[in-house]
């Protein structure tokens, strides 16, 4: 939700703003592009791991011997 929103912030000094530029606030974007990338990364990543591991275990799976 916190990434979605905007909060207004004190401009810098010497901000630029258009010609004919109606609303002089400025507005700081968390950045939660970054983060979202890591989780999904991590997500992908974990589903990889369990895929290899069941992979693993069903190719070196212990058969007793038949008699």
């Amino acid at each position: 939700m916190m990434a979605l929103q905007r909060k207004v912030a004190d401009c810098p000094d010497g901000k630029y703003f258009p010609e004919g530029a109606t609303d002089l606030n400025c507005y700081v974007h968390p950045q939660g592009g970054l983060g979202t990338a890591i989780a999904a990364l991590s997500v992908v990543l974990g589903i990889l791991v369990v895929f290899c591991s069941m992979a693993a275990r069903a190719s070196l799976e212990v058969r007793p011997p038949s008699l």
